[in-house]
């Protein structure tokens, strides 16, 4: 408590054991799915049993850096979150139908500008 004073934080909601069959489970399936990728064959490959042994296995709870930002915007509210390891930034901000359409317009104008432009100066060769 002493350290997280003044964060949110969350315990995770399984248990030791409970995460240590859901790990095994989803190792399980990348083995096998694994094995099939890597047998080079025109024909089908069909696994028809996978063992493996896990050793030395625990859980320990880990402070994973996440920022969240909230905030309301004409009645809707948008939500951001940050890895705060690898700054990737998640969310959807909110867009203005007017200001996306004026802003395509002047690209589009930009564009047929130069081309105009280009058209002048070939013409005058």
């Amino acid at each position: 408590p002493g350290y997280m004073s003044g964060f949110f934080s969350e315990k995770y909601s399984f248990t030791s054991e409970e995460m240590s069959q859901r790990f095994k489970t989803r190792a399980d399936g990348y083995a096998a799915q694994a094995a099939r990728e890597t047998v080079k064959t025109t024909g089908a490959v069909t696994v028809t049993s996978c063992s493996n042994i896990y050793t030395d296995t625990s859980s320990k709870y880990a402070l994973m850096p996440v920022w969240t930002i909230n905030y309301t915007y004409k009645g809707y509210t948008h939500q951001f979150f940050m890895n705060g390891q690898t700054g990737k930034i998640v969310g959807q901000p909110p867009l203005s139908a007017f200001k996306s359409a004026a802003w395509f317009a002047g690209i589009a104008a930009a564009i047929a500008a130069a081309g105009e432009l280009i058209c002048l100066a070939v013409s005058k060769l």
